[in-house]
């Protein structure tokens, strides 16, 4: 469990620059460095210009989910696509790590039925 408290601060520290609106541009400068080094194969490094330039299109309080929808319904896609890959990287990090541990669960009951009935007639 610590572990994944760990993994979830680490997210927390590296995506948390996309909704704190506190944030200057010279630390949202970094942290967007640090998410772009982190995620080479997926995002260019004018990912840091084009989410400074984006964040003055964001309205106060805005969630990243809120924040891809209006992307997205004002065709700013195309305008800002780090931005968008970026945005859809942090919303699948999550579903995809509660998938993951569904399915180690539900091996873990396949397992135990299939000991519990090892000698039966099934």
């Amino acid at each position: 469990m610590e572990k994944r408290k760990i993994a979830y601060l680490k997210l927390d520290e590296r995506f948390n620059f996309l909704t704190d609106e506190s944030l200057k541009d010279e630390e949202i400068k970094i942290n967007a460095n640090n998410l772009v080094e982190a995620c080479k194969t997926d995002l260019e490094s004018s990912f840091v210009n084009e989410f400074l330039i984006f964040k003055s299109f964001r309205e106060t309080g805005m969630s990243v989910n809120e924040m891809l929808i209006k992307q997205i319904n004002t065709k700013m896609v195309t305008s800002f696509p780090n931005v968008n890959i970026a945005f859809r990287i942090y919303l699948s990090i999550f579903g995809t790590s509660c998938e993951s541990e569904r399915s180690f669960s539900i091996l873990k009951r396949v397992k135990n039925w299939q000991r519990s009935t090892i000698g039966q007639d099934k």
